[in-house]
């Protein structure tokens, strides 16, 4: 028997639902209009600012999803390459305006301030951490060390 709340909930057959599953992993390549229609044929709805589960917002090159798993939405933000030397780009060109027609000073290098950035980028990677890998990694210690907890599952 089932209570009548229960039988009015939405669900998806299984293996619509394992097809809609998608795995996201650092450093992976990612077509942000590619991911938005998996998205919403997977029943997520595009939104400006994600309030609630099932939705998901696109803005530049950051991600928010809310997935019915999770308690909180996911941030995604996107910074490879290719992203970078767009930014630039778009950045340069209203900088450079500024910078030559207000201040009368030479215009910003784009390829140049692009070297320079991905040379600060390797400084900077030993310092930087995958989070959630550490943080499911403290999860999964817990969760072992915790009799309590086993037991719930």
């Amino acid at each position: 028997m089932a209570a009548a709340d229960a039988l009015m909930v939405r669900t998806l057959p299984p293996e619509k639902l394992r097809s809609a599953v998608r795995t996201l992993k650092v450093s992976a390549r990612l077509d942000l209009a590619e991911l938005s229609a998996q998205l919403t044929a997977a029943g997520y709805t595009r939104c400006e600012q994600v309030e609630g589960v099932g939705q998901f917002a696109v803005r530049g090159g950051i991600l928010d999803v809310f997935s019915p798993l999770m308690d909180q939405p996911v941030r995604c933000e996107l910074f490879d390459d290719e992203y970078l030397k767009e930014k630039l780009d778009r950045v340069c060109e209203v900088k450079n305006l500024l910078l030559e027609h207000v201040y009368h000073k030479p215009a910003l290098d784009v390829d140049e301030l692009f070297e320079y950035m991905l040379k600060l980028r390797e400084l900077v990677r030993p310092y930087v951490a995958d989070t959630g890998k550490i943080i499911r990694k403290d999860q999964r210690k817990e969760y072992h060390s915790n009799p309590v907890e086993r037991g719930r599952n």
